[in-house]
């Protein structure tokens, strides 16, 4: 899945169940840096046509992407074992986004935990169905069947 792909799939989900890999947490989170950033080009230039335009795109992304953004962090919380209400630590200034800063990056709990099936597993079991997918569209309907007495049987 290319990195657009996944953020279109995060914008689609308004779910706050469930756990976010730190692929799909910090793709989202730069896609919208770069498109803020052109919007704040656009918003900074002299003239009044691109500053409204610039001012246009970034209020509807901002409109826009709020509730996934929000979502997303409660489901990025979930992946590290803590609760959404985690993200109330902001209200400490400095400190509190530090902290959340260090949560977002932490490597998730390997395997299922309280919030939902680990997303890592997930992609590596829709990886593997989709090779062998492309594999039989090919035409390869070879199946290696693992055996103590030969390595390298076949079964058609």
């Amino acid at each position: 899945m290319s990195y657009f792909q996944l953020y279109l799939s995060t914008l689609k989900n308004f779910s706050w169940n469930g756990r976010a890999s730190r692929k799909e947490y910090w793709t989202f989170v730069l896609i919208n840096l770069v498109i803020y950033i052109g919007t704040y080009i656009l918003i900074s230039s002299e003239s009044e046509h691109e500053q409204m335009v610039g001012l246009v795109i970034f209020s509807l992304l901002a409109i826009l992407t709020f509730i996934q953004a929000f979502t997303l962090s409660i489901r990025r919380l979930h992946d590290t074992n803590k609760s959404g209400w985690w993200l109330l630590i902001q209200l400490i200034p400095y400190l509190g986004s530090f902290i959340l800063f260090i949560f977002y990056c932490l490597k998730g709990n390997k395997g299922d935990n309280k919030f939902g099936a680990d997303p890592y597993e997930q992609l590596e079991i829709s990886g593997a169905k989709k090779k062998v997918e492309e594999l039989d569209a090919l035409g390869n309907t070879k199946r290696h069947i693992p055996d103590d007495d030969d390595q390298n049987k076949f079964v058609f």
